[in-house]
């Protein structure tokens, strides 16, 4: 059974919108791993009102993880 590890992130898209949500990563993998897996076009990121979003990584300009000292409510 794999095991899961949530991510706080910031991601800036090309039509110069931010969200702000989690990943759900396997827990041995790094968020460059799979920002850089071609086999895996999409990523699916929930933010704070549980809404679900899949996006095209061809779409993303930036990816920021956030830190717990940045006080984001994402459970």
């Amino acid at each position: 059974m794999m095991a899961w590890k949530k991510i706080l992130v910031s991601i800036h898209l090309i039509n110069d919108s931010t969200l702000t949500g989690r990943l759900v990563i396997p827990r041995d993998s790094r968020l460059s791993d799979i920002l850089n897996n071609s086999k895996k076009e999409f990523l699916v990121l929930t933010d704070e009102t549980n809404q679900n979003y899949m996006l095209n990584k061809h779409h993303i300009i930036q990816v920021v993880e956030v830190t717990s000292t940045q006080q984001l409510d994402c459970n």
